[in-house]
């Protein structure tokens, strides 16, 4: 499934005067990352944001949205957005909002990261000869 190419569009022009964005493939689209923190989401004809948990039931009485669930359970803060309830621009301007406003109080993920470059630079150890160790030779004491 790719990504809605117009959405896509919409986003990278709402984000273009956004400091520190990066564009990330996950969850079966784009993710833009502001401030190294999970922000919009674009995917076939939805939007993924992430907003204040605290507005999370207001904002889902909009229409078109609806909770994000992944493997049975519900993540408050993370709303899909059909692209049919922001076609408007005044509408796909509140989505953007939300999503921006939470995104400069959010903390990061302490998670450690770890690069591909450095995971794929490592030898596998399961090709190489196994070391021999050297044997220990014992003195008497006497």
């Amino acid at each position: 499934m790719a990504p809605d190419e117009a959405l896509l569009r919409r986003v990278r022009a709402a984000l273009a005067h956004t400091p520190r964005v990066e564009e990330k493939r996950m969850f079966g689209g784009v993710m833009f990352m502001v401030r190294e923190k999970m922000c919009i989401s674009v995917g076939q004809d939805r939007l993924m944001c992430r907003i204040d948990p605290g507005v999370h039931d207001r904002a889902l009485e909009r229409g078109g949205a609806k909770t994000v669930v992944m493997k049975g359970r519900e993540y408050r803060g993370y709303v899909h957005v059909e692209a049919a309830a922001v076609e408007t621009q005044r509408d796909f301007d509140h989505w953007v909002g939300l999503a921006l406003d939470f995104n400069e109080g959010a903390v990061p993920s302490t998670r450690r990261r770890v690069t591909r470059a450095k995971t794929s630079t490592r030898k596998s150890r399961r090709n190489q000869p196994a070391k021999k160790k050297p044997s220990k030779v014992r003195s008497r004491g006497r």
